[in-house]
């Protein structure tokens, strides 16, 4: 009778120590990675340029970023940007589109559950420029930038952002013929805001 007792009393205690094994415990939401492999930004930028004459120039941007080890990431940018350029005497409207490549240092730091990502680094990359006038001719040029930013996540993996872009770029006459049109060297100042999705 004691044995019997005995029996009941352990398979009492195990009852509940199984049921609580057997409970499912709650996930919490989806975590994105502390180190994203992908970052892709769209945004709006102005430029001003240090040439006499040239105006602000605003437009679309589009960025993809790719991380490589460590802080190390890839960049990959394009900007179409309205404003003028270079033409005789003078200046006239164009189109500008800036395509760069380059390589940023960007540490990934956490405030709570966000990512905050400042980044620095230098990019290479293509001006081409589009004059609206049809009797001027269209030209590209290598350029040089130093490239800087800060994007903090805000819900999940979407970003917010700010950029800053230095341009050096030997800016051609538009309005000269020839394959070594006349240049002049300028710098942009390129202000960026974006929003992203990292992934």
């Amino acid at each position: 009778m004691r044995a019997h007792a005995l029996a009941v009393s352990l398979l009492a205690l195990a009852l509940p120590i199984a049921a609580a094994a057997q409970t499912p415990v709650p996930e919490g939401p989806p975590r994105i990675p502390a180190t994203p492999d992908f970052h892709v930004t769209v945004g709006l930028a102005h430029a001003t340029w240090s040439g006499t004459g040239l105006t602000g120039a605003t437009g679309p941007t589009v960025g993809i970023t790719r991380h490589v080890i460590g802080p190390m990431r890839v960049a990959f940018d394009f900007a179409s940007l309205s404003g003028n350029t270079f033409s005789g005497s003078g200046v006239e409207s164009a189109h500008h589109y800036l395509i760069d490549a380059g390589v940023t240092l960007a540490p990934t730091f956490r405030a709570g559950e966000r990512i905050v990502q400042p980044h620095l680094g230098l990019a290479i990359g293509t001006l081409v420029t589009d004059p609206a006038n049809a009797t001027s001719s269209t030209r590209s040029q290598n350029d040089w930038e130093l490239v800087a930013g800060l994007d903090v996540g805000v819900a999940g993996p979407f970003t917010v952002g700010a950029g800053y872009r230095r341009v050096r770029v030997s800016l051609q006459d538009a309005a000269a013929t020839g394959p070594t049109a006349a240049s002049t060297a300028v710098t942009a100042n390129a202000f960026e805001v974006r929003v992203g999705v990292r992934f």
